[in-house]
């Protein structure tokens, strides 16, 4: 990316999709279309940053930001950036809360509508996920000629533990038969 301005492999959000759906997290392409002073929360990453002083002589960050929809200006105020500036230079995704900025007088009417943020909080995606309050739920169906990979299973969900309750559905000839399986078979939604 940092050299040839596009992403040889899958952008960082590709596999986080899901989870920015389940977690209603608004895209930039969203946010571009809601009005002035909305308060937002956003999946990005940063894909370019600079600091800045204030008049006052206090740090603050002017970042590009983007997700799977589009791009846009960040801007990181002082007290926020003092919260934010480790989160800044990561490379993780990071989900972002934020008002949106007054529409700028001076942008042509045929041009492509851009939203520019007022970033107010900053939270790794990762953790964010880790502590959701709703915790999803996973339906797996298997069919009859899978029915031996229920160890295999089983392993699998023992090596990612999480908050996520696992239903599973036997799909037989005649019936299907759906399970809730125990709580200790929970596991990260991701």
């Amino acid at each position: 990316k940092d050299a040839l301005g596009l992403y040889l492999s899958s952008h960082p959000l590709l596999a986080w999709r899901n989870e920015i759906r389940r977690l209603r997290l608004v895209t930039l392409a969203e946010c571009a279309e809601l009005g002035a002073d909305a308060e937002v929360e956003t999946a990005v990453v940063i894909a370019g940053k600079q600091e800045r002083f204030t008049k006052k002589g206090d740090e603050m960050a002017i970042c590009q930001v983007e997700d799977l929809t589009g791009s846009c200006e960040m801007l990181v105020f002082p007290r926020a950036f003092e919260t934010m500036r480790e989160l800044l230079d990561t490379d993780q995704p990071l989900k972002i809360t934020a008002r949106i900025a007054p529409a700028e007088e001076d942008a042509a009417e045929d041009a492509p509508k851009k939203a520019k943020l007022f970033a107010e909080k900053a939270q790794l995606l990762s953790e964010v996920q880790a502590g959701a309050e709703e915790p999803c739920r996973l339906v797996l169906a298997i069919p009859e000629e899978r029915l031996d990979a229920l160890a295999e299973l089983k392993d699998i969900l023992a090596r990612h533990p999480g908050l996520a309750e696992i239903h599973v559905t036997l799909v037989l000839p005649e019936v299907s038969c759906h399970l809730k399986l125990d709580t200790r078979f929970r596991v990260s939604p991701g």
